[in-house]
């Protein structure tokens, strides 16, 4: 497609982004897209490729010019790269707010106002450690609208083992009482929303005909279906986080014809 540099997204990634936002449109759900830790672009244009007209795309990275603060050496983004990819999928320029830095260097308060209105859907996927983690969250619980999802990167992988024990630290802090709840965990990405839309979301999850009975094979086979919508007999909520029931599908592969079928016909609506 004469994209630039790599990628740190997924194929199961993008379809979960596209399958979530259709769950969104169906809702009414309304707001900005982005991501904290952009690289060079990859997963950021499948997020952004789901925004309706009128909601704004938003891009923070260190980018190359500030790599001395890459605390945890994860991810090399460059600014040109990322801009050339965005003019390559046709999303103009001008219709990106983008950030060069570290997330802590801005607040809630200040990212809602560069955007005007909260997040619909916020990918987090910047720093590795435990503390940048437990930052990042705020602009989650703080800047996601009702009905947002934050796609928390990351939170299966053994090599950084800093971003599973930010998010879960942050649950421990807040528990029942935090406005996010996690609802679904898939390659990868734990998705979160608040807690006024996770049933709705949980219920969608589970029940959608977008999953295939196959799962994703992994380097050692065939990978497992762990309590995968669908299977097991529906028993998803002996998985529990934050005192949220968790819908987890991690290997689980999406049947492509349903998920298409789902997406144009939810578009036909808005």
């Amino acid at each position: 497609m004469g994209l630039q540099g790599d990628g740190m997204g997924s194929r199961d990634s993008s379809w979960a982004t596209a399958l979530l936002s259709s769950i969104q449109r169906a809702a009414g759900v309304y707001g900005a897209a982005g991501e904290i830790g952009v690289h060079h672009g990859y997963f950021f244009m499948s997020v952004a490729l789901t925004a309706r007209v009128g909601e704004k795309l938003f891009a923070l990275d260190l980018f190359e010019r500030n790599q001395d603060k890459n605390v945890d050496a994860s991810g090399g983004g460059n600014s040109a790269i990322f801009r050339h990819n965005a003019r390559t999928l046709g999303l103009p320029e001008q219709d990106i707010v983008v950030v060069e830095g570290m997330s802590s260097s801005i607040t809630p308060g200040q990212l809602c106002s560069k955007i005007g209105y909260g997040f619909r859907f916020l990918s987090i996927d910047g720093g590795h450690t435990k503390d940048i983690l437990l930052n990042d969250m705020k602009f989650a619980e703080c800047c996601l609208v009702d009905g947002g999802i934050a796609a928390l990167d990351d939170y299966s992988n053994a090599f950084w083992p800093g971003v599973h024990e930010g998010i879960v630290s942050y649950f421990d802090r807040h528990g029942a009482a935090s406005r996010l709840a996690p609802f679904l965990l898939h390659a990868n990405k734990l998705y979160v929303t608040t807690r006024s839309h996770h049933k709705r979301y949980l219920d969608a999850v589970t029940s959608q005909p977008f999953w295939r009975n196959a799962c994703r094979s992994t380097v050692g086979g065939p990978g497992v279906c762990i309590e995968a919508p669908g299977v097991n007999g529906g028993n998803l909520w002996k998985f529990q986080l934050g005192g949220h029931a968790l819908a987890v599908a991690e290997f689980r592969e999406f049947d492509q014809a349903q998920a298409v079928a789902m997406w144009k016909d939810v578009i036909a609506k808005c």
